[in-house]
Order: C-alpha cells, then structure tokens, then sequence
C-alpha cells in the first residue's frame, strides 16, 4: 500500500499538472483574447467616447501583460500546494511501506 502512495506522490511530481493547465489557459487567451479585448473595448468606448488606434493598442497590450501577470501569481499559489501535497504523498507512502506491519501489529 505504501509503495502505491509513493508511486502516486512520485506521479504527480512528474506530471508538472500545473504547467499543462498554464499552457491550456494561455492558449485560449491567444485564441479568444482578440474578442474578449474587443468586447471590452466597446463598452470602454461607450463610457469615454472614441479611443484612437494607439490608446487602443495600448489598452490591450495592458490587459494582456495583466491578465499573464495575475494567471502566473494564481499558479504559483497551485504549484505550491501541488508541491506540498507531493511531499506528504511521499513521506506518508515511505512511513507506510517502511513502517506498516508495525502499525498492522499495533492495531491488532
């Protein structure tokens, strides 16, 4: 059972899930940000009036650079608990496949 544990902890060290779900969301940012940011510009527009092509350009290269910014600082918080809960995986698992005819006897 122990061995089972460790094997899981080691897994999902391995994995790096938190890199793959980074590399998804920045994909779907590429692909639909243009909308989003169109959208968005729209309603901006309707409360300040007509924007020119740079101010534009600006605004969605700032909303970009944020919106990379704040995903990044969420992740680093996930990577974080990912990587505590790998390390209790591991020592839990190591404790119980060193360890675990000892408890077995003890619980009899």
């Amino acid at each position: 059972m122990g061995a089972i544990i460790i094997i899981i902890g080691v897994l999902l060290a391995a994995s790096r899930f938190h890199e793959w779900v980074r590399s998804k969301v920045s994909d779907f940012i590429d692909q639909d940000f243009e909308v989003i940011a169109k959208s968005a510009l729209c309603a901006l527009e309707r409360e300040t009036g007509p924007l020119s092509d740079e101010k534009r350009g600006r605004i969605i290269a700032e909303v970009r650079a944020e919106t990379l910014a704040d995903l990044d600082q969420i992740f680093e918080e996930d990577k974080k608990r990912i990587k505590n809960l790998e390390v209790i995986l591991v020592v839990f698992g190591t404790l119980l496949n060193g360890l675990g005819d000892y408890f077995v006897e003890l619980l009899k």
